[in-house]
């Protein structure tokens, strides 16, 4: 779950994206765009239930697809998604790499398997 501030945070910067895009009319805004939460912490019982979770309150049903657990819902060209990948073992860890470059630095993420403490 998200935290209460993080939350907040996130809201606020949708909303200034909202009059960054109603004060430059001539920026234009994409035609489709998705906004994803992975589902990453806890055994795949506990991840699932999040996904299941976050399908009630969007009002769909989880479900498979590619061998990932998908909860989905489009409003319009925006779309929310909850996704858990159930074959990265429970010790798995999200590792970001920042590749330079460009100033916005585009992000990277690719999951780091381990088989266990070393």
């Amino acid at each position: 779950m998200t935290s209460s501030g993080a939350r907040a945070d996130f809201l606020l910067d949708l909303m200034k994206l909202i009059a960054f895009y109603e004060t430059y009319e001539d920026v234009p805004v994409p035609e489709r765009t998705t906004f994803t939460h992975y589902v990453l912490e806890g055994g795949d019982r506990d991840c699932r239930a999040e996904v299941d979770r976050v399908a009630t309150a969007l009002g769909v049903e989880a479900r498979w697809r590619n061998g990932y657990y998908i909860a989905s819902r489009s409003f319009g060209p925006v779309t929310y998604e909850a996704i858990f990948c159930p074959h990265l073992p429970e010790n798995r860890q999200l590792r970001v790499t920042l590749l330079p470059g460009t100033p916005a630095e585009p992000v990277r993420a690719e999951a780091e398997v381990r088989d266990g403490p070393r």
